[in-house]
């Protein structure tokens, strides 16, 4: 299943549950806060009827809102259960309900009186007074984002049941500002109930959605580190478009003892620079950070974090998807116990602007680095000779990415001589004389590290690995010059689970159209080799009970600290998404669940193994043989004719990138006669790489020149 179908799937979800789900108020009633209201205001019985009234949103100063009142301090609001359009029939069967509040700065909640939450409120027992400003600053985001699913804050059923929640019911708001009647304020409430019953309960026109909401939680401590990151009002922004910001970083890391929020940072104090990462993770409600130690000076600053040897550049990791947690730390543990750098990780708990965003894991950025992926250093004008040849480091991430030196640092000679390199590297690759050892692909592949790529990629059933996260490096040539596959990257959608299932069966390379894994297979030696290295791996790491003992000890390290993740995210027991196939009744089941498809899947791979072995196509171009794909003209304007006459060639399809590895065009075609092809109009005149595939092989790779 490809992630632009979950895309897809994800997003016409969000619009049922937009359409369906939403409980809005008829009106509600409210009361600017230039003075203390009665002190019965929040309660069921009060008479609120000298209040003013309104409906939708209400404020100033955002040109947003459906009310506008006059600037204030503070605001209260109350929102009568019996006037939404469609209570529960049955409450029952409810397990929660969610507050989805678009807010500008803070406020504090309340039900039939009693406080539920605050958020950026001064912590009391009391409520605030009327011309208390907020312990920081928040823009509302309805109106200057995109809707990316997020839903807001989650009451457990249990509590609103000993509250005895009806439709005489109040929820009722203290909302302030940020300074004394400030520039702006704003807020907006939205009211949903989450059904015992997942995806699709209409009942009452009420359904469900178990992704999109936190519990309004702060731990009292923990055992593990506490990063804490405070951002002006306007937080990390969009999350589909969002750049870098500057904000502050803390942590709290007491080796001896317990960890608690407020304590002392004694592990960082300091600026950083970050931005919002990942593709598809930016729909889920937690979300993972780029960030960049920095000087006072806003220059990269080297420094060591939990341990990890110092650097600047850092990822905030957010599982979300993957509900053991550890599925990024057991693959880069592995990859570590096998020989080589992977990514070393540090579990944390963050705290972004006074609110507890649950369990993450500071890991490090692959990047080039001593103490990274250590290969020779490439300055800008190291264009010649044995200078220019390395060190490398590029990415298959839909395209191909040369990631050091980075985009803007590189010398066009530099790129050049790679993509050359590169280009070289794939000629051999998909030759005649492939399998020669001395003057075949050995000669540029690792092929140890691309056997422990490829096993690691099955053995987890990574649907993604050949197309998505894929690193790889190349040093000076006279230091080695060979490419070598690695650090793994990105492993929190495999190994099922209950976000995404798949059968323990199955081989992934079939779905590669950029590595040429089914050319190395075709290879009788790398298969032969492949094969002894599996057989010896399931002898020690990945067998059975060593690899069940390797993840029981990274979940002890956690342990005393996960029940604290699922507390703020109430999710562990629902679908993240709607297409799984069962789910884990408490964290134990789920392990157990996992560990019994890792047997499996292993079992599955032990048996086929020796399966694997690929046939060599015989309408495989070559350079001897009267070529049976014509390509032209070349030079071409805006259209292209292919010519394609083998009877047995399948699934063929074209691609066409430019000189950076962009794909500007996938077309899929029958195996005879002749195409006409449409050139897209972002193709301006200059030089373009056409590759023909059949059945995810390669069989014809040129540069293409359009005039």
């Amino acid at each position: 299943m490809s992630r632009s179908f979950i895309i897809y799937i994800t997003i016409v979800l969000f619009l049922f549950a937009e359409n369906i789900i939403c409980q809005d108020f008829d009106h509600f009633r409210y009361f600017p806060g230039h003075s203390e209201p009665d002190t019965a205001w929040k309660s069921k019985d009060f008479d609120d009827s000298s209040w003013l009234s309104g409906r939708g949103s209400i404020g100033y100063g955002d040109n947003d809102d459906s009310i506008v009142i006059a600037p204030v301090t503070s605001l209260y609001l109350r929102y009568d259960l019996g006037s939404i359009n469609n209570f529960p029939a049955d409450l029952k069967r409810t397990e929660g309900m969610v507050l989805d509040i678009d807010y500008d700065d803070g406020f504090v909640a309340f039900l039939n009186g009693k406080e539920l939450f605050r958020i950026n409120m001064e912590k009391s027992e009391s409520p605030p007074l009327h011309n208390q400003i907020t312990s920081r600053s928040h823009e509302a985001t309805k109106y200057r984002w995109r809707d990316h699913g997020y839903r807001g804050f989650f009451i457990d059923s249990s509590y609103y049941f000993s509250q005895g929640l009806d439709t005489a019911s109040i929820l009722s708001f203290q909302v302030h500002n940020d300074s004394s009647a400030g520039s702006d304020l704003s807020f907006h409430l939205k009211l949903y109930f989450i059904y015992d019953t997942a995806w699709g309960d209409n009942e009452g026109d009420l359904t469900s959605f178990y992704y999109s909401y936190h519990a309004p939680f702060m731990p009292d401590s923990c055992k593990l580190p506490i990063v804490v990151i405070e951002t002006d009002e306007f937080g990390f922004g969009d999350p589909y478009n969002s750049g870098d910001i500057y904000p502050h970083m803390g942590i709290t890391d007491n080796e001896a003892g317990w960890n608690k929020p407020g304590d002392d940072y004694n592990g960082y104090n300091g600026m950083i620079r970050g931005h919002i990462r990942g593709s598809s993770s930016r729909q889920s409600p937690k979300l993972s950070y780029t960030i960049e130690t920095q000087d006072p000076e806003g220059h990269n600053n080297n420094v060591p974090l939990l341990g990890m040897p110092e650097e600047n550049d850092w990822v905030l990791y957010a599982p979300w998807y993957d509900k053991s947690l550890v599925r990024n730390e057991l693959i880069y543990d592995l990859g570590r116990v096998m020989g080589y750098y992977e990514p070393r990780t540090r579990y944390c708990h963050l705290i972004l602007n006074g609110e507890y965003a649950g369990l993450y894991v500071l890991t490090e950025k692959i990047k080039k680095d001593k103490n990274r992926v250590d290969i020779s250093t490439l300055n800008p004008d190291e264009i010649y000779g044995n200078d220019i040849t390395g060190g490398y480091i590029f990415r298959i991430d839909d395209v191909f990415e040369i990631i050091y030196p980075e985009p803007d640092i590189i010398a066009p000679q530099q790129y050049e001589y790679f993509m050359n390199f590169f280009d070289s590297c794939r000629q051999i690759l998909f030759s005649n004389n492939f399998r020669d050892p001395v003057d075949g692909y050995r000669k540029y592949y690792d092929v140890s590290s691309m056997i422990d790529f490829i096993l690691i990629t099955e053995m987890t059933h990574n649907f993604d690995a050949y197309r998505k996260s894929s690193y790889f490096y190349k040093d000076r040539d006279d230091i080695d010059p060979k490419i070598y596959s690695g650090p793994l990257w990105d492993y929190d959608y495999t190994m099922r689970t209950d976000t995404f299932y798949f059968p323990p069966v199955g081989w992934n390379f079939y779905e590669d159209e950029f590595i040429g894994i089914r050319r190395f297979l075709q290879d009788t030696s790398f298969v032969n080799q492949m094969t002894r290295r599996w057989q010896y791996l399931r002898t020690g790491i990945l067998e059975e009970d060593s690899l069940s003992r390797r993840i029981d000890t990274i979940i002890a390290s956690i342990r005393g600290d996960i029940d604290l993740n699922y507390k703020v995210w109430p999710a562990f027991d629902k679908p993240i998404l709607p297409f799984v196939d069962s789910l884990g009744t408490d964290y134990d089941n789920e392990i157990r669940r996992w560990k019994k498809w890792l047997e499996a899947r292993m079992t599955w791979m032990d048996e086929d193994i020796v399966n694997i072995l690929q046939p060599i196509p015989e309408y495989l171009v070559n350079e001897t043989e009267e070529k049976s794909i014509r390509i032209f003209p070349n030079p071409c304007k805006d259209e292209l004719n292919i010519r394609f006459n083998h009877n047995d060639a399948q699934d063929i399809r074209l691609f066409i990138y430019d000189i950076s590895g962009k794909l500007l065009l996938r077309e899929q075609m029958p195996a005879t006669a002749e195409h006409k092809i449409q050139l897209p109009e972002e193709m301006k005149a200059g030089l373009y790489i056409l590759e023909i595939r059949s059945k995810g092989m390669m069989v014809l790779r040129q540069k293409l020149v359009k005039e």
